[in-house]
């Protein structure tokens, strides 16, 4: 989901019955296809989807707001009801996008089913404000829809990392995550009815995309920048291990800048496609690490950390040492470093050149300043 906008998909029609065999079926789920593009949602359709959150409604008819593609297919729909019944004038839908790159990146992460089985069975726990799902269903395969909530439409106000969070807002994001990561501390249901949710991805395509990167733009940086790149290509591994080693929860996975949003003043998170179980340093490390602004991040982010600390223990968890949590920051920035190389390399395709080189500027000051790598040449 990128910055509060839009969606749709465009291979031949996939009609899946949800009492056959082909799709899931969870407690939201109630029409029975998945449409794989814009032109097949129907009213009739939409009216089935929004049954469980607004009994009795009625959709006449659609119309698309406005659309676009990414890693994922996203529009808003105006939507107009029967008379006496209502719902949300409009909704944001997620499915899968049209592009055949897109297609295959999004089946071989699995990032749209996951999103819309988290819509499906866990959103309601997060302890964060997040979009209200009306609707999700995924597929065996590929197939998923996210009906949510339209932020715009409601006044909520979306940053990006050229435009970020204020700056008494940080220390909010980072309460928050505390709380999610308390909520599914070393949750046991992580062996049971939440082992659909991975460990984060891992494998040569990351490694493979840094050297991109560092082939690309290597001359026009420090020489730390490509010494991050040698150090994650040849020991990327090694560096996840480093990453993953910790007691283990519910991570977002992605929460920069550009996956934020605020609504009254509260900060919230959308765009769950890269949910993992891992230790939740992650999360903090990816948005102080290449989305906060670096005097911001200089200045607070000691307290930050102790404030995420601090808020674990509050919620009852067992929270680790000041020292450890440095430590694992220091090595989890280098996450957040990769997430922004990886998409400054691809051009324009994930994201606009500009917000990925931005990123990738932001983080590589940040591994500078912490000395991250020292920090993981000396664990390795």
């Amino acid at each position: 989901m990128a910055g509060g906008g839009v969606a749709s998909k465009q291979p031949a029609h996939l009609s899946i019955d949800v009492d056959v065999n082909i799709c899931e079926r969870h407690a939201m789920s109630t029409p029975s296809e998945i449409p794989d593009r814009a032109s097949a949602i129907t009213s009739e359709w939409m009216t089935g989807a929004l049954a469980t959150s607004f009994p009795g409604s009625e959709v006449t008819g659609l119309e698309i707001l406005d659309e676009h593609h990414g890693t994922t297919g996203r529009l808003r729909m105006g939507v107009s009801y029967a008379a006496g019944t209502s719902g949300p004038d409009s909704v944001f839908v997620k499915l899968a996008p049209p592009g055949q790159a897109q297609q295959q990146l999004v089946a071989m992460t699995d990032m749209g089913r996951k999103e819309a089985r988290f819509y499906d069975e866990i959103a309601g726990e997060v302890p964060m404000r997040i979009p209200q799902a009306y609707f999700a269903a995924h597929g065996e395969r590929s197939e998923y829809i996210m009906v949510l909530e339209d932020l715009a439409a409601v006044g909520c106000k979306f940053t990006t990392r050229l435009e970020p969070l204020a700056d008494d807002q940080s220390g909010q994001l980072i309460g928050g995550l505390a709380r999610v990561h308390a909520h599914f501390w070393e949750d046991p249901r992580f062996d049971d009815e939440l082992s659909w949710i991975p460990a984060p991805m891992r494998g040569e395509m990351g490694a493979q995309l840094v050297d991109s990167s560092r082939q690309q733009f290597e001359d026009d940086f420090p020489p730390v920048f490509g010494d991050l790149c040698r150090l994650y290509v040849e020991h990327h591994d090694a560096i996840c291990d480093l990453w993953d080693a910790g007691p283990k929860t519910l991570i977002h996975g992605d929460c920069h800048a550009g996956n934020q949003f605020v609504d009254d003043g509260r900060v919230g998170l959308y765009d769950w496609a890269v949910i993992s179980k891992s230790p939740g340093i992650r999360d903090v490390a990816i948005y102080l690490g290449n989305s906060c602004p670096t005097e911001l991040r200089r200045e607070g982010q000691e307290d930050w950390l102790r404030t995420y600390q601090r808020v674990l223990a509050e919620s009852g968890v067992d929270a680790p040492e000041f020292d450890d949590l440095w430590i694992a920051y220091r090595r989890t920035v280098l996450y957040g470093w990769v997430a922004a190389t990886t998409t400054a390399g691809m051009g324009d395709m994930w994201q606009p050149i500009e917000v990925g080189m931005a990123g990738m500027t932001t983080a590589t000051q940040t591994c500078a300043d912490l000395d991250t790598l020292g920090a993981i040449l000396e664990a390795l």
